[in-house]
């Protein structure tokens, strides 16, 4: 009896992978749209260029199949990566180490077909008093690419 609802369940399961629509697992061109800003610090312009470039390269290095570019054209891409800075408030460190604003990062990483249809779309946010700035830069990528893979690659 056991083995018989094991089995009505994994088949369940194998079935409803097999169904489920692939969106975007057949991707071999990607384009990675400049980083936009939902806030206008410097600082946190500097950091979206940052991670709109380590993140193209963690791509690229990852999937070498991809043909994997950056810009606004992506006519002929099959997904197209987004990247918004939603919140960069840097932290100020003063000489006695008390420190004002949140430090909080905050990247929406959304995807599109190539037709420009939203797929998917994550929210990922760090801290920057917890680590240096290129730790959390890491973190954030890994989480970004990590998300990408798992969705649509």
């Amino acid at each position: 009896m056991i083995k018989k609802v094991l089995l009505c369940a994994f088949c369940a399961v194998f079935l409803s992978a097999c169904l489920t629509p692939k969106e975007c697992k057949v991707a071999k061109n990607v384009l990675i749209m400049p980083a936009d800003y939902s806030t206008s610090q410097g600082a946190g312009v500097d950091f979206g260029k940052n991670f709109q470039k380590k993140l193209t390269d963690e791509i690229t290095g990852r999937f070498k199949k991809l043909q994997v570019k950056e810009g606004f054209e992506g006519e002929k891409s099959d997904l197209i990566v987004r990247i918004v800075l939603v919140e960069y408030s840097d932290p100020v460190f003063t000489d006695s180490l008390v420190n004002s604003g949140t430090g909080n990062v905050e990247v929406s990483v959304r995807i599109f077909s190539g037709k420009g249809a939203l797929l998917r779309e994550t929210y990922i946010m760090r801290d920057l008093k917890r680590g240096t700035k290129e730790d959390v830069l890491k973190s954030i990528v890994d989480e970004a690419v990590t998300f990408i893979d798992k969705k649509c690659l």
